[in-house]
């Protein structure tokens, strides 16, 4: 069984390297952010900046719950204008 698909807006960059992003991110359809951590190649993965990726929820013990990014990008099913910069 494939990880969940997820995608939203960058709100802000925690913490970066030439890959691996933790981002908050303001999921599709939800409306509070989560934090979302792991490698995205071919994205770019900035404030504003519309991400999609698999994912596996996770709980770090000091920072809490998370998105583990297990692949990206991923096909978004679905686009509309809210999602063009």
């Amino acid at each position: 069984m494939s990880d969940p698909v997820f995608c939203g807006r960058v709100v802000s960059v925690v913490h970066q390297t030439e890959d691996f992003r933790i981002a908050k991110v303001k999921l599709d359809g939800e409306s509070r952010t989560v934090t979302v951590k792991g490698y995205f190649p071919s994205q770019n993965v900035g404030v504003g900046s519309w991400v999609s990726f698999a994912g596996r929820w996770t709980n770090h013990p000091h920072y809490g719950r998370q998105l583990s990014v297990t692949r990206s990008p991923v096909a978004v099913t679905e686009w509309n204008d809210d999602r063009v910069l």
